[in-house]
């Protein structure tokens, strides 16, 4: 079989036939357009917010699901493990949340405020790529319960995070 992959060249995109299949379990799913592959974003639950140092919140209550975004897990690069914190540890702001290694980097994920850990995605022991997969699904990494909601409120909004990303 042959298959078809998008290439650059000269900023131009062109398809190219090659042997062996497109997509790794690694790289982004690719949605065809015209024949053009374009990246597919993941979907954004509503409600979710963000920090500037590229983690997502999604509030329920006082407890809080934590991730890092599709732009953070694209920066990273294929992740190959996680080191998770422990279930009933009280963090401080801007204590160390997790661990995350990928074949390019390690990388330290920040709690983007107080509280304590109640859950830890134990999924991502043995299969860090689900943040790669679905950053904003499966790959959470920790729920957290919340001293003051506050906090929550004054973190950006999905389109300000957008244009934060653009600006930066």
């Amino acid at each position: 079989n042959k298959f078809l992959r998008v290439t650059s060249f000269s900023k131009c995109l062109i398809p190219v036939v090659q042997s062996r299949p497109i997509f790794t379990p690694h790289e982004i799913p690719i949605k065809r357009f015209f024949g053009i592959g374009i990246p597919e974003s993941p979907k954004v639950p509503n409600g979710t917010k963000f920090t500037e140092t590229h983690e997502w919140l999604l509030s329920d209550k006082d407890i809080v699901t934590i991730g890092i975004t599709n732009y953070a897990q694209l920066q990273l690069g294929d992740l190959v493990y996680a080191e998770l914190g422990e279930k009933g540890r009280n963090l401080k702001k801007g204590d160390v949340l997790c661990l995350l290694e990928s074949v390019k980097a390690a990388s330290e994920v920040y709690a983007p405020f107080s509280g304590e850990i109640v859950d830890v995605n134990t999924e991502l022991e043995n299969k860090p790529e689900l943040i790669n997969k679905s950053p904003y699904g499966d790959g959470w990494i920790a729920k957290m319960r919340i001293e003051d909601k506050e906090i929550i409120e004054e973190m950006m909004e999905e389109k300000k995070y957008e244009e934060f990303l653009d600006k930066n």
